[in-house]
């Protein structure tokens, strides 16, 4: 099997990566999870996650991100 790594083009539009951010609800202090695996990652300008606390406390917030750098490998047999 051969892997090929590099950088990804910050031309691309839409990544989907098992990659989990992690956030305190700042109503309730239950740990809140986005999953780029349900979300994906977009390049450009600085974004905002979005968070909702699932568990009975349904606070909604928002976190400012960047992509500052991405890899990728593809494994071929």
């Amino acid at each position: 099997m051969t892997q090929y790594t590099g950088d990804i083009s910050h031309n691309e539009k839409r990544l989907y990566a098992d990659i989990r951010v992690e956030q305190k609800c700042p109503e309730c202090g239950n740990v809140v999870t986005y999953n780029f695996n349900d979300n994906y990652i977009s390049y450009g300008e600085l974004s905002e996650l979005y968070f909702y606390c699932h568990d009975g406390c349904e606070n909604e917030w928002e976190v400012p991100a960047r992509i500052v750098s991405t890899k990728i490998t593809i494994e071929v047999e």
